[in-house]
């Protein structure tokens, strides 16, 4: 009796392992299916080839096919495993024999996604190129037979039909080394170096996986990027003045008498050495000259920029200087604060009105007309 039971325990023991290891499993796959619709994608095309080789002419290009498993890292770099098959009848260069040769090609490669590298990524084609190394093994009618190291590349169009499946066209070159110069027949030489690349065209067909009804995300090849915007928003910039504006720390400016031309805002936008990039620390600045133009709507401003000529010709300074004054123009224009009611100018050696100090002149100034 003790003996049943312990085999009952046993067998149910070894049961449950079994069901833990099959749930295991079921969980992995379940979570690769889940998150592969962004990096995972297969690949599968027909085409036809062209050969240069120092041991055979090409005379009949019957068939290849080729098959991809990518993964993508993000949006721009990701790694593929890419296999051909090549079927070709070949012309022996010595002993002028037909050879009907068969190439089973396996390689490792990395995969940059070009559009989106350059800038030009978009929901509708992708450019990617791919190289890396790997082995092909041929075998030949005459019963010769090898395995070769090769060095393979090219570069993919993909035409997106939906969020599963996507059209390709690829152009893609595979160099071998050390090919037997007769590939068989009665002068088996074999030749150290490059000496046979096989070139393919191929049209197929990206099925991108994890795809379902309660799953929506895109692959990486088409997730939608966000645009990538280096200005200041506008809605921060009224959230700043809001912010202000509750707190009651919105501070009229001032504005000051001038010797030399028309009455100035007292606020000023600074500038580094020989840049003309608006710095975040200039934001409150800009914000004040906001709020005093909206409160103000029948005043026009003229924006002047000068520099503190320490470097460069006067001609160099002077077209900062301009350059300056018509960034805080657009960016004020952004916005939107009415064109009309702005003008901008850069200003010489001889017309500055600010003191020596080099970091005081490198600004602009608001006046009022």
């Amino acid at each position: 009796m003790t003996m049943i039971v312990i085999q009952v325990l046993t067998y149910k023991l070894k049961k449950y392992k079994i069901m833990k290891k099959i749930l295991f499993l079921a969980l992995v796959l379940f979570t690769v299916t889940i998150n592969a619709q962004k990096h995972w994608s297969a690949e599968l095309g027909v085409g036809n080839q062209s050969i240069a080789s120092e041991c055979q002419d090409l005379t009949n290009a019957l068939l290849h096919i080729d098959g991809v498993v990518r993964y993508s890292f993000n949006e721009k770099f990701g790694v593929g495993a890419y296999m051909g098959y090549d079927d070709l009848d070949l012309e022996n260069y010595i002993t002028k024999d037909p050879t009907e040769t068969n190439y089973y090609r396996l390689s490792l490669e990395g995969v940059v996604d070009v559009t989106e590298v350059t800038g030009l990524g978009n929901n509708v084609f992708t450019l990617l190129m791919h190289g890396g190394f790997g082995a092909t093994y041929f075998s030949t009618s005459n019963d010769y037979n090898s395995l070769l190291p090769n060095m393979s590349g090219g570069i993919t169009g993909l035409f997106k039909i939906n969020k599963s499946l996507a059209l390709k066209a690829d152009m893609s070159t595979t160099a071998h080394f050390n090919q037997g110069r007769d590939l068989g027949g009665e002068h088996n030489v074999t030749n150290v170096g490059i000496n046979s690349f096989i070139n393919n065209f191929t049209i197929g067909a990206v099925i991108y996986f994890g795809r379902s009804k309660t799953n929506s995300k895109e692959h990486y090849d088409w997730s939608k990027k966000p645009v990538v915007d280096n200005t200041w928003k506008n809605n921060v910039i009224k959230k700043v003045r809001d912010l202000e504006r509750k707190a009651s720390q919105v501070i009229p400016v001032p504005i000051v008498g001038n010797d030399c031309c028309a009455d100035k805002l007292n606020e000023h936008i600074f500038f580094s050495e020989n840049k003309y990039d608006i710095r975040s620390s200039e934001l409150n600045a800009l914000v004040n000259v906001i709020d005093y133009l909206e409160r103000n709507p029948n005043v026009n401003l003229e924006i002047v920029g000068q520099s503190c000529y320490t470097h460069g010709s006067d001609r160099y300074n002077l077209e900062l200087s301009k350059k300056r004054a018509e960034k805080v123009y657009n960016k004020l224009i952004s916005m939107h604060i009415d064109a009309n009611r702005l003008t901008y100018k850069g200003i010489g050696r001889d017309k500055r009105f600010t003191t020596d100090d080099n970091d005081a002149q490198k600004r602009v100034d608001f006046f009022i007309k």
